[in-house]
């Protein structure tokens, strides 16, 4: 059986955590019998176990550099993959290991040039959507062509509706990415107008545990919807089972948003700017990393002029939605 241990990044986010899934899986595909241990920084990472992608995680956040080089040489990896990519402090503690092979990526030509990684991939922050990032260096190690779609075989066996528009309103990063509730209420409102004369489409909005607001929202506003139901805080699991089987989302950036992303679930996604103390900062800089473009996915963002994220109107939403659902519909 082989020991395997992946250094993951230290943010504790939702969406930079699942960015992880598809490497993971990859390897879980490569080795199959293989006891995978996470070494991470924050205890969200045990949400990756959960869903059976790895058996063990390691929260090092109050170690010393020997304690974890320590730890690491006790447990002898056979295989060590570092996607910490921006740690020097890793880097050498994977370096100064004892596992028979190490793997890694980063954007430091010292390392690339000096460091003894079996295998090393030199890349530029930014270059392309981050579970990409993490997912080519198996490739590349195992020489294979995995896709991040190599996640859908960890939905959970629970039935999903068909002919599911799934509602993403989420955002806990700041008010800067929320298109309000009121706007998604409107879009499938409209959709169900458009389309649902024979019943055709049920509408899921997806919630987690602080949004008891816009669930008081949706009941209100879309009251006597019987196609329209409310996931509250569903698992990874469930949120891959949800967009495998989606015929639409509708999503702000957010972190459940990068599961159907990278099931490449036909996709509409809200934009908006940060206001900053001298200005405003545009949401283009983050597509290359957290972004992942595909046939049927679309990007809305407010006018150049008014920035705000809510400046965008419900017709803009509706009327892709409307024209994609009707070609679905021939």
């Amino acid at each position: 059986m082989k020991n395997i241990a992946v250094f993951v990044p230290h943010r504790d986010q939702f969406g930079n955590i699942t960015t992880q899934l598809p490497m993971l899986c990859a390897l879980r595909e490569e080795y199959p019998s293989a006891e995978i241990t996470l070494y991470s920084k924050t205890d969200n990472s045990s949400l990756l176990a959960s869903c059976g992608v790895a058996d063990h995680v390691v929260n090092y956040s109050s170690w010393s550099t020997r304690a974890l080089l320590s730890h690491v040489n006790s447990k002898k990896f056979e295989q060590v993959y570092n996607v910490y990519s921006g740690s020097e402090r890793i880097h050498c503690v994977v370096m100064l290991s004892n596992a028979k092979k190490k793997y890694g990526f980063s954007n430091s030509k010292w390392v690339h040039r000096f460091g003894n990684y079996d295998h090393h991939i030199f890349t530029q922050k930014g270059k392309q959507y981050i579970a990409l990032n993490n997912l080519e260096l198996v490739n590349q190690v195992s020489q294979k062509q995995y896709d991040t779609t190599i996640i859908e075989k960890y939905g959970s066996l629970t039935e999903m509706k068909p002919n599911n528009v799934v509602v993403l309103p989420g955002g806990g990063a700041g008010a800067f990415k929320v298109w309000d509730i009121e706007n998604y209420c409107e879009v499938v409102s409209e959709l169900d107008k458009q389309f649902n004369g024979q019943g055709q489409y049920a509408f899921t909005f997806v919630l987690g545990p602080d949004e008891a607001e816009k669930q008081q929202v949706i009941e209100k506003q879309l009251a006597g919807y019987d196609n329209v139901y409310i996931a509250q805080s569903p698992n990874i699991t469930d949120l891959i089972a949800l967009a495998s089987k989606a015929s639409l989302v509708l999503s702000n950036d957010c972190g459940p948003c990068h599961i159907f992303q990278m099931l490449k679930a036909p996709m509409i996604m809200v934009w908006g700017w940060q206001e900053i103390k001298n200005g405003w900062r545009s949401p283009y800089h983050v597509l290359t990393e957290w972004y992942l473009a595909h046939d049927a996915s679309w990007c809305v963002f407010p006018a150049e002029d008014k920035k705000n994220i809510n400046a965008i109107v419900p017709e803009q939403v509706t009327d892709i939605a409307t024209t994609y659902l009707a070609k679905q519909s021939l």
